[in-house]
């Protein structure tokens, strides 16, 4: 019996990793925005206040809430940091995310994909539908093109790692889109992805 117990332990250890190596959970750029003290509160904190403040405004650098969505991380068994900065959101700006007289921006359509992707990685189709709608909003930024490629690489590493290079890649090093997020964050990510370039041979 302890026998069969320590063996289920080890294949959980072994899967736990395997399943946590993917396009959004393992591209974590949110140190190069250090400096930023509401960042590294999203890292040490979570969900606080002031973080959601930074996350939920309209007027912040799309950058800077990405970086403190990616601060706050992932977790295996989920969180719920998606609906609680939407409640916040909702509260504080007088309009929805699908009010149609009052929409929402693209910056902030795409920051909450990324948020309820990381909320629940194993289930990402309606953060994806989310993240396609703020990049058909605003088709010019680099930063919501990442974002989506990210969690539509996370859907297709299911079955061509070839594919998650190169929708990344594509994102990444289009140099007609805006430069709306940092060299840092691009690099930082593609420093991940490279690696499922060896699949494409």
């Amino acid at each position: 019996m302890k026998k069969q117990i320590l063996s289920i332990l080890l294949f959980v250890a072994m899967f736990v990793p395997a399943m946590a190596d993917s396009p959004l959970t393992s591209t974590v750029w949110w140190k190069h925005y250090a400096k930023n003290k509401v960042i590294v509160e999203a890292s040490e904190s979570g969900c606080t206040e002031k973080v959601m403040d930074l996350i939920c405004g309209e007027k912040n650098p799309l950058e800077l809430r990405l970086a403190a969505v990616n601060a706050l991380g992932w977790a295996f068994e989920g969180q719920n940091n998606y609906e609680r900065c939407l409640d916040y959101y909702m509260k504080k700006y007088p309009l929805a995310m699908d009010d149609e007289e009052n929409p929402s921006s693209a910056e902030t359509i795409c920051v909450f994909a990324y948020l309820m992707a990381l909320d629940n990685y194993f289930e990402v189709d309606m953060a994806l539908g989310m993240a396609t709608k703020a990049e058909e909003m605003k088709p010019s930024s680099k930063g919501i093109a990442l974002i989506k490629a990210l969690i539509s690489a996370q859907i297709i590493m299911n079955d061509n790692w070839c594919e998650v290079y190169k929708v990344v890649a594509k994102a990444a090093y289009d140099r007609k889109l805006d430069k709306d997020v940092s060299d840092a964050m691009v690099e930082e990510i593609m420093d991940y992805i490279m690696g499922y370039l060896d699949y494409c041979k």
